[in-house]
């Protein structure tokens, strides 16, 4: 006997295909997010760029405050650009969750290096460096500002993390339905007389792999929002990045298999 597939499964199926799980969270250049002028940056134009002319100057005028003074305003201002872009990005997301956005943009009691944090204490030490008149109150000012804030140490990665474990989980939810389609296309075979015994086992399969995925993601943004750049400073945060990206790759991976015993159920009872 073959079964006539409801649309709705169909749907589904392509909902979960592998775009949908692949590109479920990661976001594009966080440098060139918004062509709009980035509103908290003090550059001229919003666009990021190394510094590299700033430096050359410094190593070629090694007592200049002028020369000094303008590398830490650029590198400061880059930072600016970034966060904007960071900004733009999280605000104009689908996938991250109403609390992930408010933890990332303002920290909320939870995140210490929320973009609102960071660009707070970057001004201030802009303020600083602004107003230094020596070589040695500038270059002590501006070694503060990668280990103090970093920006793209953890930052950037972390922001990218948290929009992907809420991108998965969104995938993951999609099979939902899913399951409960499926489960009523094995019934309606069994109750017909065909032996589904190879399709529910795919199916306990998916739905087992889908758990096992969900406890895999739940965690991610708890254990990378409290970061801090001390954290990384001291060598906790690059290692809890590191594992947070691993885990997310064996959600993905899992949710890849879930994707693919559910094709078996539909292929087991379209035979």
């Amino acid at each position: 006997m073959k079964l006539q597939l409801s649309p709705r499964l169909g749907r589904a199926a392509v909902a979960l295909g592998a775009a949908g799980l692949l590109a479920v969270g990661s976001f594009s250049s966080v440098y060139a997010a918004d062509p709009a002028a980035a509103t908290n940056s003090t550059a001229t134009t919003a666009v990021h760029r190394f510094c590299i002319p700033e430096w050359a100057a410094v190593k070629a005028h090694p007592g200049s405050v002028d020369a000094l003074r303008a590398v830490g305003d650029c590198e400061i201002n880059r930072r600016f650009v970034t966060l904007d872009g960071l900004t733009y990005l999280v605000n104009h997301s689908t996938v991250l969750t109403a609390d992930h956005k408010t933890d990332l943009l303002t920290g909320n009691s939870i995140n210490p290096a929320s973009f609102v944090a960071e660009r707070t204490g970057l001004s201030t030490l802009k303020g600083s460096i602004d107003t230094d008149t020596t070589v040695g109150a500038l270059r002590t000012d501006i070694a503060k500002i990668a280990p103090d804030y970093r920006v793209y140490l953890l930052v950037v990665p972390k922001t990218h993390l948290v929009a992907a474990a809420d991108g998965t989980a969104k995938a993951s939810a999609r099979f939902v339905p899913l399951a409960t389609e499926l489960q009523n296309l094995i019934n309606q075979a069994k109750a017909g007389g065909k032996d589904v015994t190879a399709a529910q086992a795919a199916l306990d399969d998916m739905n087992a792999k889908v758990s096992q995925a969900n406890g895999l993601i739940a965690p991610i943004a708890g254990s990378i929002l409290p970061l801090s750049p001390t954290d990384w400073n001291n060598g906790i945060a690059g290692p809890a990045l590191k594992s947070a990206r691993s885990t997310l790759h064996s959600a993905r991976a899992l949710l890849r298999d879930a994707r693919q015993d559910a094709h078996h159920v539909i292929v087991l009872l379209g035979s």
